[in-house]
């Protein structure tokens, strides 16, 4: 009880994709259902301000830039993590939970001396990695070993409820996005017709991507097993021009850039099928209750699938695999980059077949 008493206000960093924000939410939802007096602010890229907005289970924002894990945005996120240290220290937190082992965050609660500083003891990735973040920490939360198969939300909710030893369990939670319902309809463009969203980039900086020729060659096999199917290419702005060049036929259409994060899940609750690359969107899908195709590449879908029973997943595991940890800390590159061979193990016509088993599912 002594933890418990003592801390009423918290700092969470998630400053990684929304992917993983989502997955964070199902965290602070637990924290939420046992102490609901202790108030969450997150720090937060501002690229995902639509899901914090009016979210049942966070307090109050921090809003920081986003990380392309380049040298001028990393010198960018320092720079803003010591003009935001004052900030934080005059909101006088009692604890920070670092959920994503950013260091800029680290730099931010050391300078503005929030007593408590908590994370996980291993890496995201890995088998018994420790996480070279967790050296500036005051509590560190142990986590399984064998971290490349562990789901990040079990990473997440473990952090908190060993902190906090309570044993509550929630999924993600995100603000409701009904009210985005009727325009989400209008990009519908035929009522009728089977409807698959396609995700062939979740943003201009992604490398976890399937090649864009399979995703055509996928497209064109579906279109011969279906005589009515119309296929819709979404993404953020950035992935526009890059989606258009497999939008060459009557019945694919590019609205890359043209939902928010809200409305994107309500045009998805109107489609049969998602097929996408590892991104952020296949987890908006999740919270939609939607059939999903995910297709993973350097993490497995065990730390990274959508949390959903409606999901069928590819992912392979080459001589190189399991990779993300050698990426990330050791800067190893990919042995088989540009096309990872993670990837390149799928193929178009097993991703076609098994599409084609959910969508004629609707038929019977």
């Amino acid at each position: 009880m002594g933890k418990k008493q003592k801390i009423k206000r918290i700092l969470i960093s998630m400053t990684a994709h929304m992917g993983d924000f989502i997955w964070a939410t199902s965290a602070f939802a637990v924290l939420k259902k046992t102490e609901p007096n202790i108030k969450i602010t997150v720090m937060v890229p501002k690229t995902i301000k639509e899901l914090i907005i009016n979210n049942p289970v966070i307090d109050s924002a921090l809003y920081c830039p986003y990380s392309d894990n380049n040298t001028k945005s990393r010198i960018k996120k320092l720079l803003w993590a010591m003009a935001a240290a004052p900030k934080v220290f005059f909101k006088r937190f009692d604890a920070a939970f670092i959920f994503d082992s950013s260091r800029a965050a680290i730099l931010t609660v050391k300078l503005a001396r929030i007593p408590r500083i908590i994370g996980a003891d291993l890496f995201f990735s890995g088998y018994d990695k420790p996480d070279p973040a967790a050296k500036y920490y005051t509590d560190k939360i142990p986590v399984t070993k064998d971290q490349d198969f562990s789901h990040l939300s079990t990473r997440y909710q473990t952090i908190i409820k060993s902190f906090f030893g309570i044993y509550n369990n929630a999924m993600p939670v995100i603000p409701d996005s009904s009210k985005y319902s009727n325009k989400a309809a209008n990009l519908i463009k035929d009522k009728e017709d089977l409807r698959v969203a396609v995700c062939v980039r979740g943003n201009r900086t992604s490398t976890n991507i399937w090649n864009i020729n399979n995703f055509q060659k996928t497209i064109e096999l579906l279109n011969d097993r279906f005589k009515s199917i119309v296929f819709y290419l979404i993404g953020t702005s950035d992935a526009y021009e890059y989606s258009g060049q497999i939008a060459n036929k009557n019945n694919i259409y590019n609205i890359c850039g043209q939902t928010g994060l809200l409305e994107l899940k309500e045009f998805l609750k109107l489609c049969d099928l998602l097929i996408s690359s590892d991104t952020g969107v296949i987890h908006m899908a999740a919270l939609s209750n939607i059939n999903i195709i995910s297709l993973h590449g350097y993490t497995s879908q065990a730390v990274t699938g959508p949390m959903s029973h409606n999901a069928v997943t590819f992912h392979r595991e080459p001589e190189c695999f399991p990779c993300a940890y050698r990426a990330e800390i050791e800067k190893i590159t990919c042995p088989t980059h540009p096309n990872p061979k993670c990837f390149v193990l799928i193929k178009p016509q097993e991703v076609a077949d098994a599409a084609a088993e959910i969508l004629e599912k609707k038929f019977l």
